[in-house]
């Protein structure tokens, strides 16, 4: 009966060990879902499923009450696109400029950002799902009030950006410019910020909570919170 015992708990610890190597897997790979692609302009678009945009609109476009389903943008600059209403689901953005865009109260689903201008971007009360990005300008991005899961922020700058009030089940952040940014009431227990700069960051408690730092890191945030260190 011992013996039984014994390798049921070896079983069950091997099962949650691969499970938690499937978890750590599913994170750290973000695959937006497209089927198929058709090339297309945005004059010429009747819908944003399964499109390729590779050219700049030639006049101002209002994207309005809708879904950019398993698309993909080359190279586009988004000034003269607005989006009111708009989720964005399976899709890919590379050297795209979305500066300034505002999301609220949207959806982003498996997407990827690549080499791509977020400054100053508003996504507020949004749902951030399996979003991946990377190597990207961030500063002044604003995310409050959203759900955040299984987001990965690699190699951007993230400048004077503002996390607030949100609820963030798992986010990895490697090798990210902090520097001057405000994270309030978004824990990050569990989270590495070992690799990022987090020079003159703003955070409260509650968020800093079982956060991962280097000891240099710690000696900053102490300071931060008023700690002397003698």
């Amino acid at each position: 009966m011992y013996y039984l015992i014994v390798k049921i708990a070896i079983l069950f610890n091997i099962a949650i060990f691969y499970v938690k190597i499937s978890m750590v897997n599913k994170m750290n790979k973000i695959e937006p879902i497209i089927k198929y692609i058709d090339l297309a302009t945005f004059e010429d678009v009747e819908d944003y499923n399964n499109k390729e945009f590779n050219t700049n609109p030639k006049s101002k476009i209002k994207i309005i009450n809708t879904t950019l389903n398993s698309c993909k943008f080359n190279k586009i600059d988004f000034t003269d696109i607005s989006f009111s209403n708009v989720d964005i689901w399976d899709s890919i953005f590379i050297e795209c400029d979305l500066s300034n865009k505002q999301f609220y109260s949207n959806s982003i689903h498996r997407c990827k950002f690549i080499n791509c201008k977020l400054s100053g971007t508003n996504m507020n009360n949004c749902s951030l799902k399996d979003v991946l990005v990377e190597s990207s300008l961030c500063r002044y991005l604003n995310i409050d009030d959203s759900k955040i899961n299984n987001i990965i922020i690699v190699d951007s700058n993230l400048e004077e950006s503002r996390f607030n009030n949100n609820q963030l089940k798992s986010i990895k952040l490697e090798k990210c410019n902090f520097k001057k940014s405000e994270i309030t009431n978004t824990m990050l227990k569990e989270v590495d910020l070992s690799s990022c700069l987090i020079d003159e960051i703003y955070i409260d408690l509650h968020s800093i909570k079982g956060v991962k730092v280097s000891y240099n890191q710690a000696a900053i945030l102490a300071l931060l919170m008023g700690v002397k260190i003698i």
